[in-house]
Parts: structure tokens; sequence; C-alpha cells
């Protein structure tokens, strides 16, 4: 049995009929070989250029042929203009046009999270991110909301992270005055429809009942809930 690696017609068959390397054994081990598939920019002007750009190839070179290595790069930053930055009863505005498109893009960054959120409320965040806007204002049911927000294409969500949630709104320009009407009723007086919050606990809590499913992967502090019990439930 051959265990070397070579193919069988690179080996010879000595007179009492075992098989060796023609070569013999290596006097030295063969040198490392290492391939590198991703360079980064500063990785990449230290690398070695060689000697020749021509084409070593035993084929007729094509026309205009230029080799692979011989492209010289100098990728540079996209340089983004500044925003116009004022404050408004305390909290920084950012303000930065783009008129390509007649848009407005407006997000509110708010400095509270899933972090904020006690031990025996897990879970809150996750279920303010489902029913806020789901749930309709005070004016708004849910579905008249809903129907609103679709009519006027109108783009409103909310996100809540570990540490800050942001509330997005897209809207028109020509449909400003609605799209921020809107934003300001869910701010000041969101409903939180009852059938909102049990849509939002039980998308929450649907994964823990699943066997073999792995609680913390659902909500932050998913698998502490699953042990001691919790308000989902409720």
């Amino acid at each position: 049995m051959i265990s070397s690696g070579w193919p069988i017609d690179m080996f010879v068959r000595k007179q009492d009929g075992r098989l060796c390397n023609p070569g013999g054994r290596a006097e030295k081990p063969p040198e490392e070989y290492s391939e590198v598939r991703l360079v980064t920019g500063s990785a990449a002007a230290k690398l070695e250029t060689p000697d020749s750009f021509l084409n070593r190839s035993v084929y007729p070179t094509p026309k205009e042929w230029k080799h692979p290595l011989s492209f010289e790069r100098k990728p540079h930053k996209i340089a983004y203009p500044m925003a116009e930055v004022e404050k408004v009863d305390g909290a920084t505005l950012f303000y930065m046009p783009d008129r390509e498109l007649p848009i407005i893009d407006v997000t509110l960054l708010i400095k509270a999270g899933a972090i904020d959120v006690n031990v025996e409320r897990t879970g809150l965040d996750t279920l303010i991110e489902g029913a806020l806007i789901r749930g309709g204002t005070s004016r708004h049911p849910p579905e008249e909301f809903a129907l609103a927000l679709d009519e006027n294409a109108i783009d409103l969500s909310i996100d809540v992270g570990e540490e800050a949630s942001t509330l997005s709104l897209s809207v028109m320009k020509e449909d400003w005055d609605k799209g921020i009407a809107f934003l300001k009723e869910v701010l000041a007086s969101p409903r939180f429809d009852p059938r909102s919050w049990r849509w939002s606990r039980n998308r929450s809590a649907w994964p823990l009942s699943g066997r073999g499913g792995c609680p913390g992967r659902c909500i932050p502090g998913g698998a502490d809930l699953a042990l001691q019990g919790s308000s989902l439930r409720t």
C-alpha cells in the first residue's frame, strides 16, 4: 500500500519488489506555504511586486493584456458633508439636506433600551417594540392608524436596542405635516391596544414553548424568564 501520496507512475520497483521514490528522501523539509485570500488596504501596500509585468505564458499575449498586479489602486474615503447642529429644548438636532428625492427622514435616538428594564419586567422592551405603533394612538385605533400610514405612504418604525432605541419616520415632503402629527401621537398618546400587547407577547413567548428551544435567543434574559416564571404568561 502506498501511503506517501505520490502517483504510482512516480515510483520505481526495486529488485526485491518494493516501491521507492526515484529521487530518494528529501534532504530538508519542504518550505512552508500559506495563501493569503483577504488582504486589507494597509497590508496590500506592503506586498512585493514582481520585477517584470511581462506575460511569461507560452501562449500568445492578448491585445491590451495587463498583468493583474500592474494596476495601481488608490482608494479614498467618501467625504460626506457636515451636518448642521442645533439645540432644541436641550436635545441635539442634526440636519443634513439631501434633495435628490422629495422624502424627509427623521430618526429619534432615545438613550434607553433593554438594559434599563428591571429583572422583574424582563421582556418589556420587546413588548413595547411590538405594540407601540401597532397599538394605535388615542385618536386612531390600530386598524385606522395602520390604514392612515399606508394610504399616505408613511413609514413609521421603532427599534429597541440593548442600550438605545430609535424611532424612525420616513414621509413624502408634501405629507410632512401628517407624518410629524402621527409621530407626535405615538410619542405623546399611544393607545397600546390590548390586542397589540397580546400579539407582541405571543410573538415573544412562542419560541420559549418550543421543545429544545433556547430562551436566551428570543429575548434578553429569556433563560431566566423560563425558569422563574414571567408576566408574559398572564
